[in-house]
This record gives C-alpha cells, sequence and structure tokens, in this order.
C-alpha cells in the first residue's frame, strides 16, 4: 500500500498500490496511476488523470486538467494552471515547465521547455528547448526550437524559424519565417515577417520594416 499520501476527492489516486509520498486532491485527480508513482502533487479535477506509469515522480500538477499525460514515463515536470501540459499523452517528460492557463496547452514530444504566462507556448507540439515568458508570448508557434521569447505577446505568430531571441512586449510579433533574427525592445521588429539575419536593441526599432528587411 501507498504511504506517507493525502488523497482527497472522488478517485483521486484511486489505483495506487505502492507509490509512496503522493498528495492527490480532486475529483479522477491521478485516478490512473496504479504502482509505484511516488512523490507527486496533484491538485485538481482531472489533473494527471491518465498518468499511469510506475517511475513517474517528483512532478508537480496543479489545475484543471493540468498534464493529463498517458502511459510514458514523466519525472520532474511542473504544470500549474487551466490545461497547462494538457495534451502530453503518451509522450514521456522530463523538467518541463508550464506556469499559465494553457501554458504549453498543445504539447506533445517537445521536450525541455519552459513557458511562464497565460496561453505562452498555446500551440507549440513538437518544439523543443524553448524559454517563453509572458501574457500569449509564443501563442501560435509549433515547432520552432530553442527560441527565448519574453514578454507579452513577443513572436506571436507562427513562427518555424529556430533560435529566435525576441525580448519585450510584441518584439517580432509578426514573424513567420525570417532567420537568425534578435530584437530586443518594446515593438522591435513587431512588423517583420521573413527578413533574415537582422539584431535590434530599442524601443520600436525596425518596428515598421514592411515584413522583408534583411541584413547585408
Amino acid at each position: 500500500d501507498s504511504d506517507e499520501g493525502v488523497f482527497i476527492g472522488h478517485n483521486a489516486g484511486l489505483l495506487l498500490s505502492s507509490g509512496d509520498g503522493n498528495t492527490v486532491i480532486g475529483y479522477d485527480a491521478f485516478k490512473s496511476a496504479d504502482g509505484a508513482e511516488g512523490s507527486n502533487v496533484v491538485i485538481g479535477k482531472t489533473a494527471g488523470q491518465s498518468i499511469n506509469h510506475d517511475s513517474s515522480s517528483q512532478n508537480v500538477i496543479i489545475g484543471v486538467g493540468a498534464m493529463s499525460g498517458g502511459t510514458a514515463q514523466q519525472n520532474n515536470n511542473v504544470a500549474v494552471g487551466y490545461f497547462a501540459l494538457g495534451s502530453i499523452a503518451n509522450n514521456a517528460h522530463t523538467g518541463t515547465v508550464a506556469v499559465g492557463s494553457n501554458a504549453l496547452g498543445a504539447l506533445t514530444s517537445g521536450g525541455k521547455n519552459v513557458a511562464i504566462g497565460f496561453e505562452s507556448g498555446k500551440a507549440v507540439t513538437t518544439g523543443q528547448r524553448n524559454t517563453v515568458l509572458g501574457h500569449q508570448a509564443f501563442l501560435t508557434s509549433v515547432d520552432a526550437d530553442e527560441c527565448v521569447v519574453i514578454g507579452n505577446y513577443a513572436m506571436a505568430a507562427n513562427a518555424t524559424q529556430d533560435g529566435t531571441i525576441a525580448i519585450g512586449r510584441s518584439a517580432l510579433s509578426a514573424l513567420t519565417s525570417g532567420q537568425y533574427n534578435v530584437a530586443i525592445g518594446y515593438n522591435s521588429m513587431d512588423e517583420h515577417l521573413t527578413g533574415r539575419a537582422n539584431t535590434c536593441l530599442g524601443w520600436g526599432t525596425m518596428s515598421q520594416s514592411g515584413g522583408d528587411t534583411t541584413a547585408q
């Protein structure tokens, strides 16, 4: 039997047989875990409801439908907010962080992402190693990797280019396919669509670039 656990709510941790140190609160929370899953904090209706791998441990899952999971191993993840990490299904994750309603809500296999803010990284599915902070930052990008996006609405369009850096409210908010861009500042390059290899620093720099400026 499980030891040192707290279980509150209908079907909360219903099937746990040997996992220790879990705190589970909420209707159907963590209800599929049936083995040695341990040291997890799961709070909220249906939070972590499909996680079922004996080695899943040390996760913090708080929010309705957060990190519902599946049969893959989940370790050291943080999902806080309504439906945060809500679509990972049978994809394994370690160290992924999603804080905010719908943060990384569509994520499937993309690993090592950090997204903090309402709907931050909401559409990312396979993108990896992105760092996102801000209200609806990186909102519609699906598969870009290794981007740094900080600021409300920063890089909010469906950008596909890896390694882009956007820091500041609405920085690179319209970018779709331009490579190697760095934009730092409020509205920096906010109308930029496809131009490549630009570095902009300051309030509104290249904010009316016409969408296709390329550094020479």
